[in-house]
């Protein structure tokens, strides 16, 4: 009959839309799929490129370490070679001491042999002897005391420059720990902010669409009780929406998932500017392979839909021609029996009553049937436009269910991304820390050091001082001694003239004494 050709046809239309809603469905979790595995791929890409950048951050720290070594090394040589220039300074001065003290010594013996013969010459030559010794050890002592003060002030020289070089180096570690703390500050700001501003934007979006698809659905609601053609032909068009609808949000996750990796990228890159020309080409290469993966994807989705368009078309085709081609016969089969009905009144006349009766009752009776298939198709048309409406509801909330996973995967990601810059910053602060540490241990050491060999160079110059300025009061009891003999000489010497002969005592003490001022004046 007609209405079972028509639920037919409905039946044929319905199977053939939910065949293309679940071909459509397929289609949009597969590219959701390849969407979350793109995403994936990218993020362990990259987590290898932050991790390459944190190695390549640990080999510079540790070249940073090695020069320190090497500036300390360097310091400690220089501090060795000046100790060993001030030694070899303080020994050459102890062995010019020691050589004028044994030349002082020697003239000394030389004047006592001298004075036997010649006391008043001798007198005067232990005079000039004693000058000279004194300003001997005077010179000494002040060259003793200037290469003390030469020593002292090369060590100060040393020390302050140890200490300039430790605080240079203390403050250039901590500038740039500083500065690596104020850029992971900066860039975790930044995800920060990023984050926040898509899942508002995402969350507006799935609103908006929730609102749409609501609007739609309440449209389409409004519409099937009139005719079920049109809610066949919106129940199509509804689900290439949704399907739309999920390309689109395959696209904007695909989108998503590729700012986020760009996002922790560059939070990565963030850990050291000197890097970032190295990272250029590995970060253009992954962006053109996500943009041909992209362009990829929207192609085949753009296949895909226009696949289905077509084919929704000819299912919407097909199914109107056999709803006209159903409407024709039945309008044959109708006209076959009024036809038929006419000739049956005219060959019974005279039941015309009855057969009025008859046809009336049949007419009610067709028009009761036809009332009840009518409010049949009409409440399968209203089941269907809530099932519609039931079934765009679930996907709503499933695109909202998948707008949350994707939040909370992206809240997520930014969450470890921000544990990670907090974990490479408190590294960094560490490292950053253990350097000033060892810089002003190394720095303090060296202090130590300079002052230990300042002290040491003090005491050797004092004790050099000391021993000078014994000799010299050695040579001064030794000259008094010797003063002391020629005094207990001269003295006989007079008493025993002026017992012989006064006169002729007189006249033979001028000629020694003239004689000592000739030889003294000759030497």
């Amino acid at each position: 009959t007609l209405r079972e050709e028509a639920a037919a046809a409905l039946e044929s239309a319905t199977a053939d839309a939910e065949r293309m809603r679940g071909e459509a469905e397929t289609a949009a979790l597969t590219q959701l799929e390849q969407a979350d595995t793109d995403a994936a791929r990218l993020r362990e890409e990259a987590e290898a490129e932050a991790a390459r950048l944190r190695t390549q951050g640990a080999q510079a720290l540790e070249e940073a370490r090695d020069e320190s070594a090497e500036l300390r090394d360097r310091t400690k040589a220089r501090a060795r070679e000046l100790l060993e220039k001030a030694e070899a300074r303080g020994t050459d001065l102890l062995e010019n001491a020691t050589t004028q003290a044994r030349l002082a010594k020697e003239d000394a013996a030389r004047a006592v042999a001298e004075a036997e013969a010649e006391a008043e010459a001798v007198r005067a030559a232990v005079v000039g002897i004693e000058d000279a010794a004194r300003e001997e050890s005077e010179r000494l002592t002040v060259l003793a005391e200037r290469d003390l003060a030469k020593a002292r002030d090369d060590a100060e020289t040393m020390l302050v420059r140890a200490r300039a070089e430790a605080d240079a180096t203390v403050t250039a570690a901590r500038k740039h720990a500083d500065r690596m703390k104020s850029d992971s500050d900066r860039e975790a700001e930044k995800t920060r902010t990023a984050g926040r501003e898509a899942a508002g934007k995402e969350i507006r979006e799935a609103e908006e669409a929730a609102l749409r698809l609501r609007e739609q659905a309440a449209a389409e609601l409004d519409k099937a009780a009139n005719d079920a053609e049109q809610m066949l032909i919106r129940a199509k068009g509804r689900a290439t929406e949704i399907v739309g609808n999920a390309e689109r949000k395959a696209e904007q996750r695909v989108a998503e998932a590729i700012e986020q990796s760009d996002r922790l990228l560059a939070e990565a890159q963030a850990e050291d500017e000197r890097l970032r020309a190295e990272a250029t080409a590995v970060i253009e290469k992954a962006r053109g392979d996500s943009d041909a993966m992209i362009s990829e994807t929207r192609r085949d989705t753009t296949a895909t839909r226009e696949r289905s368009d077509k084919e929704a078309e000819q299912l919407v085709e097909r199914a109107r021609r056999q709803a006209a081609e159903g409407l024709k016969q039945a309008g044959k089969r109708v006209d076959d029996l009024v036809s038929a009905a006419e000739e049956q009144v005219s060959e019974a006349r005279v039941d015309a009553e009855k057969m009025k009766v008859n046809a009336a009752e049949e007419a009610e009776r067709i028009r009761d049937k036809a009332g009840s298939e009518a409010d049949r198709v009409r409440i399968a048309a209203v089941k269907k436009a809530e099932a519609l409406l039931s079934e765009a509801e679930q996907r709503l909330a499933d695109a909202q269910k998948g707008a949350d996973d994707l939040r909370a995967k992206v809240a997520e990601q930014v969450a470890a991304a921000q544990r990670e810059a907090q974990a490479v910053r408190r590294k960094t602060a560490a490292d950053a820390e253990k350097v000033l540490d060892e810089a002003r241990k190394e720095a303090e050491r060296l202090r130590t050091e300079a002052r230990k060999d300042a002290d040491r160079h003090r005491a050797d110059g004092q004790r050099k001082l000391d021993e000078l300025n014994r000799r010299r009061k050695d040579i001064t009891a030794e000259m008094a001694r010797v003063q002391g003999v020629l005094d207990a000489l001269a003295a006989p010497g007079s008493l025993a003239s002026g017992k012989g002969n006064p006169s002729s005592g007189g006249s033979s003490g001028k000629g020694p004494a003239t004689k000592g001022v000739g030889s003294s004046s000759s030497d």
